[in-house]
């Protein structure tokens, strides 16, 4: 019960309330991923890398007319509604616990693609009825990652995939000093998450060998992830507390009016996630498993 809160606060600090706007701002709501370039010193913008990282993620999930897919942790549906409209034929399930991204997901849901109400450790479907499983950005959002893996795997059909996109810490929670401990803390807490929350990469490969998956292989996109997400940040901050007053007008107002946050709020999430490089902390992983015929 008390995971369960926890799991819907959490879901609404992407969906409801003035900290939503902050998480969406720049980027596209449909996906609501980190974003990925596959060159870190390349200039492009949010919405620019969350597709090239949705690019990337269509390429490992691969779908195809006839199959049956589920997407653990679907937020706004964006990449349901993707797989639907470009691979006709296909049936996508998308499963969450936020009442409000569902309703969006489901206001521009294609066809043959079907949104539920529901947490990844806690499927209500039967064993073995997915072709593929998929999930962008869960696992930190998930406490019980044995549980989550075991309910990934048991509705996997025998030959079928499993594609995980997520973050991951450099080493464990417990293993970092006490300054990078509060740091961590400091971030986590804007999302609603506990840093111990968050695997470490050998920790989530295990989980998932152990529920029964085989690894077929692992993709590190830590620095086209985070270096160019920490750039765009500071240089955010940077046009927000610029020394010429009609600039940092102008940057409020963009904040406000085209983002829909305030500009106080904003530039208090920007310092947290500049105060040190995400990469001392952070990897981001895309992990390929299959569940053995």
């Amino acid at each position: 019960m008390i995971q369960a809160r926890h799991a819907r606060r959490m879901a609404r600090t992407y969906s409801t309330g003035s900290f939503a706007s902050i998480v969406h701002a720049g980027g596209n709501p449909g996906f609501m991923n980190l974003g990925y370039t596959p060159n870190p010193l390349r200039r492009a913008t949010s919405p620019q890398r969350q597709r090239d990282l949705v690019r990337l993620l269509m390429g490992s999930i691969a779908a195809e007319p006839g199959q049956f897919l589920l997407d653990a942790g679907c937020g706004n549906g964006g990449m349901s509604n993707l797989i639907g409209r470009s691979v006709p034929g296909a049936t996508v399930v998308g499963i969450d616990v936020d009442a409000h991204q569902l309703a969006r997901a489901s206001a521009t849901a294609a066809t043959g693609v079907y949104f539920v109400n529901a947490a990844a450790e806690d499927l209500p479907f039967p064993p073995g009825v997915f072709d593929t499983v998929y999930s962008v950005e869960l696992l930190s959002h998930v406490r019980d990652k044995e549980q989550l893996a075991a309910e990934l795997t048991r509705v996997l059909r025998p030959g079928g995939r499993a594609v995980l996109a997520y973050i991951a810490l450099t080493k464990p929670f417990a293993e970092s000093s006490v300054a990078d401990q509060a740091h961590l803390e400091r971030v986590a807490a804007l999302f609603c998450e506990h840093p111990a929350d968050i695997p470490t990469q050998d920790s989530a490969e295990r989980t998932f060998v152990r529920a029964g998956l085989r690894l077929l292989r692992s993709t590190d996109l830590s620095d086209g992830v985070f270096a160019p997400r920490y750039a765009e940040f500071v240089s955010m901050l940077r046009t927000l507390a610029h020394p010429n007053p009609l600039i940092r007008a102008v940057a409020a107002a963009v904040a406000k009016y085209r983002w829909g946050v305030q500009p106080a709020e904003f530039t208090r999430f920007l310092r947290i996630n500049t105060q040190a490089h995400p990469c001392r902390f952070y990897e981001y992983h895309v992990m390929e498993l299959t569940k053995e015929a």
